[in-house]
């Protein structure tokens, strides 16, 4: 697991907050619950809001990110916006290149969940990292690591946001997250 700061440009970020704001109130957002594997969704009774970036900032995005790793052949980029009680169980990501998270919330406490934890290879049994989310900061999951996110808190006081990407060496399915 590798993570790097300020990942984004500002003018790339700008544009993803723009989009962001503009996307919240139209009908193009799915729900985790209904196309993330049941595996995954162990132990969560919240729902992540999910959708794609459009192809102007995916664009944009890329170049930012190619920056700090490989450029696969195919990168999906979507927002979440996890809700209260949602998060994601223990898996490893196999069946991508790699994933990738880019925290967009300006301001995360750890005290309202939604850790990253993961286990790095060849760590010892039942010991987790941990990362707190940080704005415009990029986690990249190129070893296949057990990783999760802990549930959002009932008391968040607001959603906690990210970039979700997955690097793919074959173009990514259109119905699949």
């Amino acid at each position: 697991m590798k993570t790097f700061d300020n990942v984004l440009s500002e003018d790339t970020l700008a544009l993803v907050n723009s989009e962001l704001l503009s996307n919240i109130k139209k009908s193009c957002w799915r729900v985790s619950n209904f196309v993330w594997d049941n595996p995954i969704r162990i132990g969560t009774v919240g729902n992540c809001l999910i959708t794609d970036v459009s192809d102007e900032l995916h664009d944009l995005i890329v170049r930012d990110i190619t920056k700090h790793i490989p450029k696969f052949n195919y990168f999906n980029i979507i927002y979440h916006i996890w809700d209260k009680d949602s998060g994601v169980s223990l898996h490893d990501d196999t069946g991508h290149a790699a994933g990738i998270t880019i925290y967009l919330s300006k301001e995360w406490d750890i005290n309202y969940g939604g850790v990253f934890l993961y286990k790095p290879k060849n760590g010892k049994d039942g010991f987790y990292n941990a990362i707190v989310p940080k704005f415009n900061m990029m986690v990249y999951n190129d070893e296949f690591e057990m990783h999760m996110v802990t549930n959002i808190s009932s008391l968040a006081p607001y959603p906690r946001i990210s970039l979700q990407i997955w690097g793919e060496d074959e173009p990514y399915p259109e119905n699949d997250i």
